[in-house]
């Protein structure tokens, strides 16, 4: 099999990941980033209100014994 030679653009890499550059990684994480904060604004689906009203969390506050993700 016949490698490619490394060329200058070894210097833009991202340190521990020899396969993207920094340019590409930088444009994953807006469009990362971007697609995240779309999610967010997404109201909940009324199945999954209906499950937290049911569980006892219609407060706002996780149910009893449930692991809390903020922390």
């Amino acid at each position: 099999m016949n490698r490619a030679k490394p060329t200058e653009e070894i210097d833009e890499k991202a340190p521990g990941d020899p396969g993207l550059d920094a340019k590409a990684m930088e444009a994953i994480g807006r469009a990362l980033r971007a697609h995240y904060d779309d999610l967010v604004k997404e109201p909940l689906p009324d199945r999954f209100n209906e499950l937290i009203a049911r569980l006892g969390g219609d407060d706002g506050s996780a149910p009893e014994g449930s692991a809390n993700a903020a922390g």
